[in-house]
């Protein structure tokens, strides 16, 4: 059996490479924090209010084709609508017409120029064919701006004035990359200017937000970790509500998540909320530790076997033990096993 060495009124569990397999003893390093768990609060994913962007018709017009559904993921980019807008034909008439001034202000300067530089024509009229250019230039680009703002593509644009061919469909594309989270428009539907489609939201950035009780919040500051409860996802502490909701006596705290794992926008769950420690403390797996007459106890590796040592813990997860005394830097704890050395320190102690 296992034989205990009696040292500092502790003892030093006896274990030889045999046992060690046959209890399927495992040791671990405890890793060095500074962050206390201040307790489990409730918490819900959230977005934040920019990540929303709605595609809207710039123009009244027929939906041809709407391309996404709700709950599809897009790119920033990727078409999602066609809209048949007759007013577009309009607006690239205007761009057409806008060319054609360059052209013909653009033929006139080239022509008078050399006669102004012979002193053939008056300065007065050279200057105005000056200012004539350059306002039909600046009107053509603005002619074009406005096409854009329509959601003509460039390559569109340049291909109409290639082509001289008009064309009332407008592809309309996501402004952002996200999820469509809600779409407004059916085929079919006649839609006046400004009037929604789509709504795409961004889900590169989650938050969580969480209702925390007044005496743990006012140990909280920005920056603070948070970590979920099951899926290991954990973010930072951002803001801190200036007020107490009288109702429940909570403070809003918002943390940005900073490793969202697989979490969605809506999702309710349980969160742990750190405090920052000023000491070191020893963050070790909760089956490192063992209570026995109200004190915790831990067995550490040592080379004639496993030292029983007392320890004063600071808090606790679901998964881990934070120590505050009774380590130092460098000692490994067992983290399998545990049981069969507790029944042997006990059972040689009586």
């Amino acid at each position: 059996g296992l034989t205990a060495v009696v040292a500092a009124e502790l003892p030093v569990l006896s274990v030889d490479a045999a046992q060690i397999d046959r209890l399927g003893l495992q040791w671990t390093a405890p890793e060095p924090v500074h962050e206390i768990p201040l307790g489990l609060v409730p918490a819900q994913v959230t977005i934040p209010p920019q990540a929303e962007t709605v595609v809207s018709a710039p123009l009244a017009g027929l939906v041809e084709a709407v391309q996404v559904t709700r709950g599809e993921s897009v790119t920033a980019g990727q078409a999602v609508a066609r809209l048949n807008c007759p007013e577009l034909l309009t607006h690239q008439q205007h761009f057409l017409d806008a060319w054609q001034e360059v052209q013909v202000a653009e033929a006139r300067y080239a022509r008078e120029k050399p006669l102004y530089s012979e002193g053939i024509i008056a300065k007065s009229r050279w200057l105005e064919t000056r200012k004539t250019l350059l306002q039909t230039r600046t009107a053509f680009e603005q002619a074009r701006e406005e096409l854009a703002l329509m959601g003509m593509r460039s390559n569109a644009i340049d291909h109409l004035l290639k082509t001289g061919r008009l064309d009332s469909v407008l592809a309309l594309k996501a402004p952002a990359t996200g999820v469509v989270t809600a779409r407004e428009a059916v085929v079919g539907q006649r839609l006046e200017r400004l009037m929604p489609l789509l709504t795409i939201t961004a889900t590169e950035e989650l938050w969580l937000e969480m209702a925390v009780p007044v005496a743990q919040a006012e140990r909280l500051e920005s920056g603070a970790s948070v970590e979920t409860d099951a899926r290991a996802a954990s973010g930072r502490v951002f803001l801190i509500g200036g007020a107490v909701d009288p109702e429940t006596q909570t403070v809003l705290v918002r943390a940005r998540l900073t490793d969202p794992k697989d979490l969605k926008p809506g999702r309710k769950l349980s969160v742990w909320l750190y405090e920052s420690s000023v000491d070191t403390v020893w963050k070790a797996p909760q089956t490192a530790v063992v209570e026995h007459q109200q004190q915790h106890y831990v067995f550490v590796r040592t080379p004639e076997g496993f030292r029983v040592r007392p320890v004063t813990l600071v808090g606790e997860t679901a998964e881990a033990v934070f120590i505050r005394e009774g380590l130092r830097q460098g000692e490994l704890l067992v983290s399998r096993g545990v049981a069969a050395l507790k029944a042997a320190w006990l059972g040689e102690e009586e």
